[in-house]
C-alpha cells in the first residue's frame, strides 16, 4: 500500500475532508497540511533530504511543524531531525533524535521561522523500508 493510501486510510471514517495534490506528495486534512516526505528506504548510511516547506511570510500562521519516522533499521545518532531557516539558505537543526528500528518517532517544534525541511541520515545497515511524514499545523 503506498503512503498516500496509508494515510488516507488512516483518516477514513473521520470528520475530515482529504485531499491529494497531483504527484501525491501534499494531503489536505481540513486546512492541515500534511507532506508524504520520504518512502524509499536509503542505503547503507545514506542522507535524505527533504524538500523545503515555506510556511509564508508570516509564520505565525502556524502553532508547530511536525515529522513522523518510521523505518525498517535504525538511523545515525541523532540522525532524525527537523531543520529551520529564516533564508532558505543557512538551516539549523531545530530537533534531533536517533531513530530506533520499526518504532515511529516523533519530533515537533514550534514554528519560529519561515522554512522548515525533515533529514534522515542513516546508520551502517540499508533500509528495507522507511516513511517520513510531516505537518504544518495551523492555528485554531
Amino acid at each position: 500500500m503506498s503512503v498516500a493510501a496509508q494515510i488516507q486510510a488512516f483518516f477514513a471514517g473521520l470528520p475530515v475532508n482529504l485531499a491529494a495534490s497531483a504527484d501525491a506528495s501534499l494531503l489536505i486534512a481540513g486546512s492541515q497540511p500534511i507532506y508524504l516526505d520520504s518512502a524509499n528506504p536509503l542505503g547503507l548510511s545514506a542522507t535524505f533530504v527533504g524538500v523545503t516547506r515555506d510556511l509564508g511570510a508570516s509564520p505565525s500562521a502556524f502553532h508547530s511543524f511536525k515529522a513522523v519516522f518510521n523505518a525498517s533499521h535504525a538511523s545515525a545518532t541523532g540522525g532524525a531531525k527537523i531543520q529551520m531557516s529564516n533564508d532558505n539558505l543557512a538551516f539549523r537543526d531545530a530537533a534531533t533524535a536517533t531513530l530506533v528500528a520499526d518504532a515511529p518517532m516523533v519530533l515537533s517544534v514550534p514554528v519560529v521561522a519561515r522554512y522548515y525541511r525533515v533529514q534522515l541520515v542513516n546508520a551502517g545497515v540499508a533500509q528495507t523500508a522507511l516513511m517520513i511524514n510531516s505537518a504544518a499545523t495551523r492555528l485554531s
